[in-house]
């Protein structure tokens, strides 16, 4: 027994407050988790607390002091719900983007487009195409129009200004038309 309260036993030290000190200089503290001498705590959870305030959690995640959860896979997440894929697009939780370069690009909403036969544009008609109808001129596609997956964006721009269209789906099977007769200038 230390004049301190302190217990050594083994090599180990047992403090008044139940941190053991390892001889390694590791201190197992009464709810299991681990200080290292490194300044990093490793917790029970299998989660690694950094000195600079960084979560490494046990699933490849880092929680970072402003709340930013960085994913394995390259993506981002922060506090307000928006996302930062691996390619540097910022998904915001409306839908909307800022691409990499700053860029904002709003997403299309329902009542922006028209489900309609695409008559004027081919002379075989096709089954009804949802065509683009709002004022914006650069859009993100929205993954839904009117509760149906978007999976074709033919003729979807025809006879437009629009110049700009993101699409952040992998399920677009048909681009075919998509800026016929456009009327954009840039």
């Amino acid at each position: 027994i230390h004049p301190n309260g302190d217990i050594e036993k083994d090599g180990i030290i047992t403090k008044p407050n139940g941190d053991k000190v390892q001889p390694n200089g590791d201190i197992v503290k009464p709810n299991g988790d681990i200080l290292k001498p490194n300044g990093e705590t490793h917790k029970q959870n299998g989660d690694i607390v950094k000195p600079n305030g960084d979560i490494h959690k046990s699933n490849g995640d880092i929680v970072k002091p402003n709340g930013d959860i960085h994913k394995p896979d390259g993506t981002t997440t922060h506090p307000d719900g928006s996302v930062t894929r691996s390619d540097g697009i910022k998904v915001h939780p409306d839908g909307s983007v800022t691409l990499k370069d700053g860029s904002f690009v709003p997403i299309a909403t329902d009542d922006e487009f028209e489900l309609k036969l695409p008559t004027e544009l081919e002379s075989y008609p096709a089954a009804e195409v949802y065509f683009y109808i709002g004022d914006k001129k650069s859009v993100v596609i929205p993954k839904t129009i009117n509760g149906t997956v978007v999976t074709s964006l033919k003729y979807m721009f025809a006879k437009t200004d629009v110049s700009k269209v993101v699409s952040l789906e992998n399920e677009i099977i048909d681009t075919g038309g998509m800026f016929k007769s456009s009327k954009a200038t840039t």
